[in-house]
């Protein structure tokens, strides 16, 4: 009788530590796996750097350093809470000499993204998004423009490129609006800078 009662104790210990947050220092080349958001929306609160966020297949959160540089990333701090909603992945004391990374986050999820300054690239993910950057530049891989309702974009000073949601708009304090009939929002606010879907 006791084989099924480890078991289950196996199980629930396992449950319990993929939700245990994690605080890391440093970054390599190699996927460092967090662990799996419990909820459908992770926040994503970065420093300035170009970040690519990508699909992971498993539903887990992964990052990994992709720079050509080889800077000191001794300080660099990851902090991830898997539970909530939203989850949570705070990365800081990044390097300001062109920094580089990646993060893979399950395909279906919400996206709050809060981030100084840099580059933001993002690609095959499905769900709401809320993009907000001081200064750079965003792109987002829309995919199906049919999935989305509400879709805006605005700059203090730059360019806005709808792509498949209408025309272009660059300048002083532009904006872009466009309802469709989806189920995703996508909010872009950019300061300074670019914003791009595709």
């Amino acid at each position: 009788m006791w084989k099924p009662q480890v078991l289950v104790m196996g199980l629930l210990g396992a449950a319990l530590a993929a939700q245990t947050p994690v605080d890391t220092r440093g970054m390599t080349r190699a996927w460092e796996d967090l662990g799996q958001p419990v909820g459908n929306v992770l926040s994503l609160d970065l420093e300035a750097a170009g970040v690519t966020i990508l699909p992971s297949e498993d539903g887990h959160v992964r990052t990994r350093f992709v720079g050509d540089k080889e800077p000191d990333l001794s300080r660099l701090r990851t902090r991830f809470k898997p539970t909530g909603n939203p989850a949570q992945l705070r990365i800081s004391n990044t390097p300001h000499n062109d920094f580089q990374f990646e993060i893979q986050v399950p395909r279906s999820i919400g996206l709050i993204l809060r981030m100084t300054a840099g580059e933001v690239k993002i690609q095959g993910i499905e769900g709401n998004k809320d993009l907000r950057l001081h200064a750079g530049e965003v792109t987002v891989q829309v995919g199906d423009p049919s999935a989305y309702g509400p879709v805006s974009a605005s700059v203090w000073a730059g360019e806005i490129r709808p792509g498949p949601f209408g025309e272009g708009k660059e300048g002083l304090f532009r904006s872009f609006q466009h309802e469709g009939h989806g189920a995703y929002s996508l909010q872009v606010k950019v300061k300074a800078g670019e914003v791009t879907f595709k």
